[in-house]
């Protein structure tokens, strides 16, 4: 078996949905965790492209969190019953990650990180590109019939996604009260004995180190 190391800070952000996978395939990894400023002066500078996460295959470091998703989706048969369903599950992740640039200075600015009136950016910036993009996943799983994104079952776009629709109730109160198909794929994810295991014993992810 592979030795894996996951380097990433000490909270959840684009590293949570990699745990997650791990621990559903039940597959051992060294959780490698540091503080904003242990990053700069201990870490940044051994990876890749200068961020995180990174996952180190036998002392080959992998960066990127999609790229690791997709690598991992594989290994652990998250990837779609075939070469098609793999291609749509990256189509639709690809699809995301245009949805994330899109609310990219509003999210930001939740988070606290950005600069500019969260409240005017929601209204101006994440609700118009919500508007667009949230019923296209929200027909994929009702399409797919089974509460995850596709008719396969559970793939690792349930796991990259869940965790951001889970993180966008966290910032939007009424979030899954609007989105109850979001909110039922989250769920199911949630409630995967594997993942109960884990969130029972895993600390706060919502914290910053």
């Amino acid at each position: 078996m592979a030795n894996y190391k996951l380097y990433y800070f000490d909270f959840g952000g684009r590293a949570e949905f990699i745990r997650l996978m791990f621990h559903y395939a039940g597959v051992p990894f060294e959780d490698v965790r540091f503080s904003f400023q242990e990053w700069g002066q201990n870490w940044k500078h051994k990876m890749p492209f200068g961020k995180v996460p990174v996952l180190e295959i036998d002392g080959v470091m992998l960066p990127d969190s999609r790229a690791i998703g997709s690598y991992l989706a594989k290994k652990f048969d998250l990837a779609g019953k075939d070469d098609l369903e793999f291609a749509q599950i990256e189509a639709l992740l690809s699809f995301f990650n245009d949805f994330l640039n899109e609310i990219h200075t509003w999210f930001s600015a939740a988070l606290g990180f950005g600069q500019g009136d969260k409240d005017k950016l929601y209204k101006e910036v994440f609700e118009p590109a919500a508007a667009k993009a949230l019923p296209i996943f929200e027909k994929h799983i009702k399409e797919a019939g089974n509460g995850f994104y596709f008719k396969s079952g559970l793939t690792w776009a349930d796991f990259y996604l869940s965790k951001f629709w889970q993180t966008m109730d966290r910032l939007i109160p009424d979030f899954f009260d609007k989105h109850p198909i979001l909110k039922e794929n989250s769920d199911k994810v949630n409630a995967l004995p594997q993942i109960q295991k884990y969130l029972k014993e895993r600390g706060d992810i919502n914290k910053m180190p």
